[in-house]
């Protein structure tokens, strides 16, 4: 299982989650299928990514979509 995690408060980081996702699937020879979860990061403040996009990319890469804070 590989979970990709982003930054909600940061365009380029969710940005660069199709580079990753593609890097994961060329390295391991993977269908689209081997992403497990789409995590993004620091959801207890305000967040930059439109939530329709991350459900096309949550689509697109047949995962599950979380959010998490690290403040404790």
């Amino acid at each position: 299982m590989v979970c990709l995690v982003y930054d909600a408060q940061n365009k380029e980081s969710f940005a660069n989650i199709r580079f990753w996702f593609e890097n994961i699937c060329q390295h391991f020879d993977a269908e689209k299928n081997l992403v497990g979860c789409l995590i993004g990061n620091k959801s207890e403040r305000y967040r930059l990514i439109n939530q329709e996009a991350i459900k096309i990319a949550s689509e697109e890469f047949g995962t599950k979509h979380f959010e998490c804070s690290a403040v404790n």
